[in-house]
């Protein structure tokens, strides 16, 4: 009889074991913390800034060794789960965004450690560093960053902990936490701060050498417009009501293959000149015979007089074409919608800063565009305007007039007389003439 009351017993015990871990897991809660504290102290090291092309400082090095010391103490029957060293000014889970410097996992009822810590550039966040970078090159020479500077910088750092409540020794040290490298913050979180000097380092201001030409020497340069009907490579086709796309081509010959520079003017209408400048790449094209071509597409949104030149950037005697111009005509003025995948519209070209660039407009200049002639309406812009009841008719290449609108075609109307008897032969007797009525 007492063999089987002590079984009782001891699954009774177990039981009852079991039961108040689960009940313990099940009320997992923050801890009260009596006091939780961080204290950083500076051993060794300093924070350099170098530059890699000698005109601005642009690179942040570390090579320094902090002492950080960690405590957190607990109400029964608190614990430490979970702790983390952030640089940074940040507080519990909103230590997420910041650089942890330090991790652990304790799973103690309280937590004392002292580590000392190499800081490496890649640690330091990204404010801190555009901060660093910014008052180093507030203080630049004339000639870049060759004159060292330096300066005490304070940086933040924040210890956090994360802590849970456990009567039972075997519930605490079975608890589930995340890894270290995972931690975003705890529940607690302390905070200090350090001082560091920063080191802008002088550097020799490199120049940087003139690019390297291969002499290739421009035979010839050719410039063509042509106006397509029919589809256009950005998948339009113009309607009988839209403008048709313009395809300005630039065309060089050369005597060997390389990269050559060609600036392509242009004028819009009586707009101002503006300029584009593309690197074209000389190929071999068979026959001893070098070259490249630049299709650029144009798309306007209405009857458009524009002109273009192209010429060879370098060189004393570059060639250059002579202005080349085109009247885009769109049936009734005026273009479709744009299309996916068409294109920005031609924009007013901008006029270019030839004295700020370092030469002159190229000679010659373009020419004024047409005059558009607007009969029985009004010319507003390049738009024949007509009054109600009219409507807009094309007379010539840039001539409109406006007619009243019918139902149906009108004969022309002429100033005629009507006769109301034929006139009679001429006889010996006295002539009687017709009465005319006008």
């Amino acid at each position: 009889m007492s063999t089987s009351r002590g079984t009782f017993i001891k699954q009774f015990l177990a039981v009852a074991s079991l039961s108040s871990v689960w009940i313990a897991g099940a009320a997992a809660e923050d801890a009260h913390v009596k006091n939780i504290r961080l204290s950083i102290v500076v051993q060794s090291g300093q924070i350099s800034v170098t530059s890699s092309d000698g005109a601005r400082w642009d690179t942040v090095l570390t090579d320094m060794t902090i002492d950080a010391r960690m405590d957190v103490d607990t109400r029964w029957p608190g614990y430490v789960k979970q702790v983390g060293l952030f640089l940074g000014n940040c507080n519990n889970s909103g230590c997420a965004g910041f650089p942890m410097i330090f991790g652990d996992v304790p799973l103690s009822r309280d937590f004392h450690r002292t580590v000392a810590l190499k800081l490496t550039p890649a640690q330091l966040p990204d404010s801190n560093r555009d901060e660093i970078l910014r008052e180093c090159n507030q203080h630049l020479q004339p000639d870049g960053a060759t004159k060292p500077y330096a300066y005490f910088r304070t940086l933040p750092a924040s210890f956090s902990a994360n802590t849970r409540k456990a009567r039972l020794n075997v519930v605490m040290k079975n608890d589930i936490a995340e890894s270290e490298s995972g931690f975003n913050g705890g529940d607690h979180t302390a905070h200090d701060d350090f001082t560091v000097t920063v080191n802008c380092l002088a550097t020799t201001h490199i120049e940087t050498p003139p690019p390297r030409r291969d002499h290739i020497a421009v035979e010839d340069i050719k410039l063509f417009l042509t106006t397509y009907g029919g589809a256009a490579p950005a998948g339009r086709t113009p309607a009988a009501s839209s403008c048709k796309p313009l395809k300005v081509t630039t065309r060089i010959e050369t005597d060997k293959a390389g990269p050559v520079k060609v600036r392509l003017w242009r004028k819009i209408d009586n707009g101002q000149t503006s300029e584009e400048v593309r690197t074209l790449d000389a190929k071999a094209l068979g026959a001893d015979k070098f070259g490249a071509d630049w299709d650029k597409w144009e798309h306007f949104g209405k009857t458009t007089y524009a002109q273009y030149m192209a010429e060879i950037i370098g060189g004393t005697f570059a060639p250059s074409t002579p202005w080349k111009d085109m009247t885009i005509h769109c049936a009734g003025n005026l273009a479709d919608a744009p299309r996916p995948g068409d294109g920005p519209v031609a924009p007013d070209p901008k006029r270019p800063d030839f004295k700020g660039l370092g030469f002159t407009p190229p000679p010659g200049g373009p020419k004024v565009g047409p005059k558009i002639s607007c009969a029985g309406g009004t010319l507003k812009g390049k738009d024949c305007v007509c009054p109600r009841g009219s409507k807009e008719v094309q007379a010539g290449a840039n001539a409109f007039r406006c007619v009243h609108k019918t139902s149906g075609p009108v004969a022309p109307q002429v100033n005629q007389r009507k006769v109301v008897a034929p006139l009679p032969k001429r006889t010996f007797g006295a002539m009687v003439r017709p009465r005319v009525v006008r």
